[in-house]
Formats: structure tokens, C-alpha cells, sequence
């Protein structure tokens, strides 16, 4: 009996302190778009842009509230080679982590697809940096800079 309530609570305390359901590193990405989309002036005027990851696929938010202003998108589907005909606007979200240092860069495109090509045309981009400070036992925002063409 002693051995069936030990594994028990061994069992109870791996499962209450083995995850972690705050997911920082997909709110510091999900805030620095949310971030972007504040410092445009003419984000509205832009109609939908699509959002998608460094490979290409659609970039999902972790809160439905900020989805509903992107729009998601496969690239390389088949179903959506005409969307792309009339070229939509989208952003690519590229992070990396290197040492303390979140990167993200938030590349600004026009994807066509024409001929059988698809066409990237860069706009320009953001780049922000969120730093993990050792002293507070957070992430910090230490920059972000839009520039562009």
C-alpha cells in the first residue's frame, strides 16, 4: 500500500510541475506583430496581410482575439495559386534565439504567383529583440525598429 500511494504522488507531482502552460516564447512572438501592427499608421489601410513562419506555412496566435486582424495562409498550396495571382501582402515571422537574446525578424513581402514562379518582393521589415535578464527573471523588450524601402 505504502508503495502504491508513493508512486502515486510521485506520479501527481511530475504531472503538476512538469509543464509549463505559459508559453513565453510564443507571446514574445505573438507581441511583437501585435507591436508592429500598432507603430503602422496605415495597417488598416493594407487590407488582410497573411502571416506565416519561416517555412512558409501559416503562423497561428496563441489568442484568437489578435488573429482576426491576419489572415492565415499556405504558400505552396495548391488551392491557393490564384489568391496569389493578384499578389496578397504578407509577413514572414522569423525568431532566433541566440545566447539570452530572442531575435524577431518580421520580413514585410508581396507574394504573386505567376508561370509557375512564385515571386517574394521584400517591402522591408521589423526587427525586434527581447533580452532574458538574469536580475528580474523575465524577458525584457530592449528594441524595435521598423525600417523599410
Amino acid at each position: 500500500m505504502r508503495h502504491i500511494i508513493f508512486i502515486a504522488l510521485v506520479f501527481l507531482s511530475c504531472a503538476s510541475f512538469g509543464q509549463n502552460r505559459v508559453d513565453d516564447y510564443r507571446k514574445m512572438i505573438d507581441s511583437a506583430i501585435i507591436m508592429q501592427t500598432i507603430s503602422m499608421e496605415n495597417f488598416e489601410d493594407k487590407g488582410g496581410i497573411y502571416l506565416i513562419d519561416q517555412n512558409d506555412q501559416p503562423y497561428i496566435f496563441l489568442s484568437n482575439k489578435d488573429q482576426s486582424k491576419f489572415k492565415p495562409i499556405s504558400v505552396y498550396a495548391k488551392n491557393n495559386r490564384k489568391l496569389l495571382k493578384n499578389g496578397v501582402n504578407a509577413w514572414k515571422v522569423i525568431p532566433a534565439l541566440a545566447n539570452n537574446k530572442l531575435v524577431i525578424h518580421i520580413v514585410d513581402f508581396t507574394i504573386t504567383y505567376k508561370k509557375r514562379n512564385y515571386n517574394f518582393a521584400n517591402g522591408g521589415g521589423a526587427k525586434v529583440v527581447f533580452e532574458y535578464s538574469c536580475k528580474n527573471d523575465r524577458w525584457e523588450l530592449t528594441e524595435s525598429k521598423w525600417s523599410g524601402i
